[in-house]
């Protein structure tokens, strides 16, 4: 989110205290409304302009503040975020809670980032009460909008059970999917990995999702080595290959990916797909310990005990 923070590159301070009043508090409509189209309007590109102009940070501040009080969504997301986390470059100091007040007022003007972030403060209970069905309400809203990363928190709370009646699998792989085909990195990932295993109601799909993953990885994202890892080792959706997966686990560890150093360690361990080497295994179960794998740090455990 702080990739949206226009003005972090400004180095000098300046108080943030709204030259209007603040937006009233985060409040629902009624959920008949169509979903809003995200506006794409002078005034965003206006602010995106203003913020990355030479002028004086304070200038800049005063004019993302002036348009937010006139009414400019993009101007109301960037001072909501501002506020949301603070900025120590730009001297703005945080208050979630009126950070929250303003993502509101953009979300209401139909910012879906907007939306998305304040279903992540009800999620995470910054700035308001915690409320996972509050959450999933602006999630769902934000998704509709065609919000890829929405999209993905949604399929998530299904996922989990949390803020939905109860555990959907099939609907989560619904926003997953939704997500995954306008070629989101996470929605790739976690639609792969829910075909790989199978959720409750759906058919276990490996070889759809090792293609999913060979997407992630020509992305370059090392996620994707890592499922892919997973998938040589046991032989699923491909043809078992131990070597295979130590290699796709080794670009995933290197990417400091904890899980494939944890798998790379236990592999080595073993001599699974590589000569056995305890020195290098426990050289990557360490990495893996010390970014809070548990299983990890069993593995080491039961190594120094032999």
């Amino acid at each position: 989110m702080r990739a949206l923070l226009l003005i972090h590159a400004c180095t000098c301070a300046a108080a943030l205290q709204p030259t209007a009043a603040l937006p009233p508090s985060p409040t629902r409509v009624s959920m008949n409304e169509p979903p809003l189209a995200l506006p794409r309007c002078a005034g965003a590109r206006r602010v995106t302009a203003l913020a990355m102009s030479a002028r004086p940070c304070s200038d800049r501040l005063e004019d993302v503040r002036t348009a937010a009080a006139l009414g400019d969504a993009a101007a109301q997301c960037t001072l909501g975020l501002l506020l949301l986390y603070g900025d120590a470059l730009s001297g703005v100091e945080q208050d979630a809670k009126q950070g929250v007040r303003w993502l509101s007022a953009a979300a209401s003007h139909g910012h879906a980032e907007a939306r998305r972030e304040v279903g992540a403060c009800f999620e995470r209970g910054r700035g308001v009460a915690r409320d996972d069905s509050e959450a999933v309400w602006h999630y769902r809203l934000a998704a509709k909008q065609g919000l890829a990363s929405a999209q993905v928190r949604l399929g998530d709370c299904y996922e989990r059970g949390r803020g939905v009646p109860r555990r959907d699998d099939v609907e989560a792989a619904r926003w997953f999917k939704a997500a995954a085909e306008q070629g989101d990195a996470d929605g790739l990932g976690r639609l792969g990995l829910l075909l790989l295993s199978g959720g409750k109601g759906m058919a276990r799909d490996e070889a759809r999702a090792v293609q999913l993953f060979r997407r992630l990885v020509k992305r370059g994202d090392k996620r994707g080595e890592a499922a892919l890892g997973l998938c040589y080792r046991d032989g699923r959706g491909v043809k078992r290959n131990p070597a295979a997966a130590v290699h796709a686990y080794r670009r995933a560890a290197e990417a400091g990916i904890a899980d494939a150093q944890y798998d790379l360690g236990c592999c080595l361990a073993d001599g699974m797909g590589a000569p056995r080497d305890a020195m290098l295994a426990v050289h990557w179960l360490r990495l893996a310990a010390a970014q809070g794998c548990a299983l990890a740090r069993a593995r080491l455990d039961q190594l120094r005990a032999k």
